[in-house]
């Protein structure tokens, strides 16, 4: 079943009335205004015309009045909402300025304490070096001292010991030996 499709033979049928017209599969749109200039028009092109405001329902006063009082109570919950929020910003702003002087106050602290352990480190390492030398003198001291000392063992301890009594027996064991000097 096969459809054919044909442009309507007369005028009467398209019921066209000085429109613009495109001719068949012409690209060029036909200008004219004349509409007799050709048989094969099939195509009706036509132009939309605009509402104007004659067109418009009329609106009593009264609803363009509450469309007025709306928009300024809109208006009036608008401002109070931007105060609120410049409100707000205000008071970021204020903690954000405090924030920031204390992140400084804070960062010129540490900077203060790293300098303090930095000094400090140095002294701990001299001090180091000097408990080092001290250490080494000492103990170059002590094996002078055990060079010039005599130890003497399998004595029997006396009640009063001091330096006479110790120089008196060391004495009396020099006698047998042969010191004649005195230790």
């Amino acid at each position: 079943m096969s459809t054919q499709r044909t442009p309507p033979g007369s005028r009467q049928q398209l019921n066209i009335q000085n429109s613009t017209m495109h001719y068949n599969s012409d690209s060029a749109l036909n200008t004219s205004s004349n509409p007799d200039l050709d048989d094969n028009n099939y195509i009706k092109i036509t132009k939309s015309l605009k509402r104007t405001l004659g067109d418009l329902p009329f609106q009593p006063l009264s609803s363009i009045s509450e469309i007025k009082v709306m928009f300024a109570e809109l208006k009036t919950q608008q401002d109070q909402k931007f105060e609120l929020l410049n409100t707000a910003l205000m008071t970021i702003v204020t903690q954000n300025q405090e924030i920031q002087k204390s992140v400084a106050t804070l960062t010129h602290q540490h900077q203060d304490l790293l300098a303090k352990i930095n000094h400090l480190e140095l002294e701990n390492n001299e001090y180091k070096q000097q408990i080092l030398t001290l250490e080494t003198k000492l103990d170059l001291l002590e094996k002078c001292a055990r060079g010039n000392s005599i130890e003497i063992r399998n004595l029997p301890v006396q009640t009063n010991e001091n330096k006479t009594v110790l120089n008196d027996i060391i004495h009396k064991l020099g006698l047998p030996l042969g010191l004649n000097t005195p230790i």
